[in-house]
């Protein structure tokens, strides 16, 4: 295994952990090698955490890909100013022309994500970024999957 196989391997294990201890509400996840996938089976709709540790950022994000995405990415974004209220924090909303995706990101910039005494406040914060980002989007996409 190469060193980043192990760190996200270690990381996630954590975050596992503390989820169960302490994550009420949280939505459930399912893991990934290199993600945490928290959210999906909405026609193409997914929510999920990564640590990007070139880059030393923890990303949150609602990833919209599939034959829907624009469908969804508009129905989103025409709520933007109040989904953005909602979260409390303005994330990024982008559309990837060329490869049928679009993703609403939020970043935590770390120092170093390998420091483990800051993994509690990495995942706290991952922690909080699903119960926001579920609130804010999951209705939001239920209801347009439900409308004819």
């Amino acid at each position: 295994m190469t060193r980043l196989t192990d760190f996200c391997r270690d990381y996630w294990n954590a975050f596992e952990e503390r989820a169960r201890a302490d994550g009420a509400g949280v939505p459930s996840f399912r893991r990934s090698n290199r993600y945490m996938i928290f959210r999906g089976g909405v026609g193409g709709a997914h929510l999920a955490a990564s640590v990007l540790v070139s880059r030393k950022v923890i990303t949150f994000y609602l990833l919209l890909e599939g034959e829907h995405r624009n469908e969804m990415y508009e129905h989103l974004s025409a709520r933007k100013n109040e989904i953005d209220a909602e979260l409390g924090e303005a994330p990024v909303w982008k559309v990837w022309a060329t490869s049928n995706r679009a993703r609403v990101t939020v970043e935590l910039n770390v120092d170093n994500p390998d420091v483990r005494k800051d993994w509690p406040r990495q995942h706290h914060w991952i922690m909080g970024r699903a119960k926001a980002f579920d609130s804010a989007f999951w209705p939001r996409l239920h209801a347009l999957k439900a409308t004819p």
